[in-house]
């Protein structure tokens, strides 16, 4: 499996060299957000994304947020697990000051956002720290 993205989340969260585990929680959760029709998005999303390209889908913030949620990134009320993001960037760098500066700017969920709003806040902050994050995606 490609790591691409969570740009997406991780999940987007934040992987540079998921571990097989990794890897297959993100899956699991991706599947999960695909067989939801409120959550579904048509494989041509994801590759407008990988080629770099803006997307303008609606289903695209409610997929971000079921996968953050899925990860336990993000509660469905739209807040952010600081402890489960601080873990998960953990575990893709040694490096403890790079750990607090990514949490620093990316844990804090902006008042009068929507859990939506927050899931693609929160991997567009994520995506802007460093190399792609494992979505899931081939």
């Amino acid at each position: 499996m490609k790591c691409l993205i969570l740009a997406f989340t991780i999940l987007a969260v934040v992987y540079a060299a998921p571990t097989n585990e990794q890897r297959e929680a993100v899956k699991k959760a991706h599947e999960h957000c695909q067989s939801q029709e409120a959550t579904r998005i048509d494989s041509d999303v994801f590759d407008k994304l990988r080629r770099g390209e803006k997307v303008h889908n609606t289903q695209l913030s409610k997929h971000t947020l079921c996968m953050n949620v899925q990860a336990g990134l993000q509660t469905e009320s739209g807040d952010i697990n600081v402890d489960k993001l601080r873990k998960a960037i953990t575990e893709a760098t040694s490096d403890p000051n790079l750990v607090n500066t990514i949490v620093e700017k990316c844990g804090k969920r902006v008042a009068g956002e929507t859990a939506e709003e927050t899931a693609v806040a929160l991997f567009k902050c994520l995506h802007s720290q460093g190399p792609p994050h494992g979505h899931g995606h081939h």
